[in-house]
């Protein structure tokens, strides 16, 4: 779907924007503490769960229940990508996705995070609360 690919395509710099290193700074001591009482609760479900959830999510003006499989999955892997920039975390992540073209409310952005984190990169559940 090409409007989902323009989509990708201006997502995709959050993977490049800072190749500093690898980790989840920016996480506040407030997020810690609310990753630390969720974790427990973090279940891999796997990327047919994602791509069923992310079809689900509604997401500003972009339609995702029409776009492949491959397509969402290299969404959900950007989030996951942008979790591991140093000093990027979770809040920034989510701020630049509801920055983004396609306009999601925080809701909708922090959604498709955690499902990402929760599905395609639980080794970032500590630096999202998922």
């Amino acid at each position: 779907m090409r409007t989902v690919a323009r989509w990708f395509m201006h997502v995709v710099p959050l993977g490049v924007l800072a190749l500093v290193g690898v980790g989840c700074g920016g996480s506040s001591d407030d997020e810690a503490a609310e990753v630390a009482s969720t974790a427990s609760s973090v279940t891999v479900a796997g990327p047919p769960a994602f791509v069923a959830d992310a079809r689900a999510i509604t997401f500003g003006n972009k339609n995702l229940a029409a776009a492949s499989d491959r397509e969402l999955l290299r969404l959900g892997m950007v989030m996951c990508d942008g979790l591991g920039i140093e000093d990027l975390g979770y809040r920034r992540v989510v701020q630049r996705l509801v920055r983004s073209e396609a306009r999601p409310t925080t809701a909708e952005a922090t959604a498709f995070v955690r499902s990402a984190v929760r599905n395609l990169c639980p080794a970032h559940a500590s630096c999202a609360a998922v």
